[in-house]
């Protein structure tokens, strides 16, 4: 079995109301909603949300499960690990459903508009018993060789290597994570207190396709591509 959560709390500390910000004419939410379902992967379809506004949108769509969520799990800094098993368990408790540990679950975060349906099938084609998947894209930024850290009094190169690093060829590759896509499974969800505790994998995208509208300057570019 495959879940698909989708996620969304009510205002945003970076960017006001993105979730509803129109991309290619349609919001966002609902641009999220239809790649669910156009990707034809997903058993069930699962939207946590506090908002009732945004609630109110996924009612219109029969296959899509929401779960009122509270607000002591909409704060900013609110885990989204325990989102996922919160909003889990409800679907667990209203559907009667037990739901296997290797059922896979997908969470598409709403603020990465350029994803393509195909990356979503690319990561559940690609996704391996007991590892967690996400999206990433080759780093701009090495921390081999053009990040910096303060180191005593000075600041030096955050990971030193024993031969010194003189371009970025001869650094080791980095990627840069993308809340895009993450896939990991039922067990995984209820046994690990955070996901990073679990063995990492990731499905390389391009840096485009990564991107997360998450800050005022994010918005800027957003406005710049949506009007492609």
């Amino acid at each position: 079995m495959k879940i698909c959560l989708i996620c969304a709390r009510k205002g945003s500390v970076g960017v006001t109301g993105k979730h509803l910000l129109e991309y290619k004419g349609k919001s966002l939410i609902e641009n999220t909603f239809q790649q669910a379902i156009n990707s034809k992967l997903f058993d069930y379809i699962i939207f946590s949300s506090n908002d009732d506004e945004l609630l109110h949108i996924s009612s219109r769509y029969s296959n899509i499960f929401s779960v009122k969520r509270s607000e002591n799990l909409s704060l900013p800094y609110s885990s989204k690990w325990e989102v996922f098993r919160d909003a889990i368990r409800h679907f667990e408790d209203k559907t009667m459903l037990s739901l296997n540990p290797s059922t896979v679950i997908c969470d598409l975060d709403i603020s990465g508009p350029v994803r393509g349906v195909e990356d979503i099938i690319g990561v559940i084609e690609s996704y391996k018993h007991n590892t967690i998947l996400i999206t990433a894209y080759e780093s701009e930024r090495n921390p081999y060789f053009n990040m910096v850290e303060k180191k005593g009094q000075n600041y030096g190169v955050v990971v030193n290597s024993v031969i010194g690093v003189q371009n970025r060829q001869e650094a080791k590759q980095v990627y840069s994570l993308s809340s895009s896509v993450f896939c990991f499974n039922y067990l995984q969800l209820f046994e690990l207190s955070h996901w990073s505790q679990g063995v990492l994998d990731i499905y390389p995208i391009p840096r485009k396709r990564g991107f997360d509208l998450d800050t005022s300057d994010d918005y800027e570019y957003f406005k710049a591509i949506s009007n492609d």
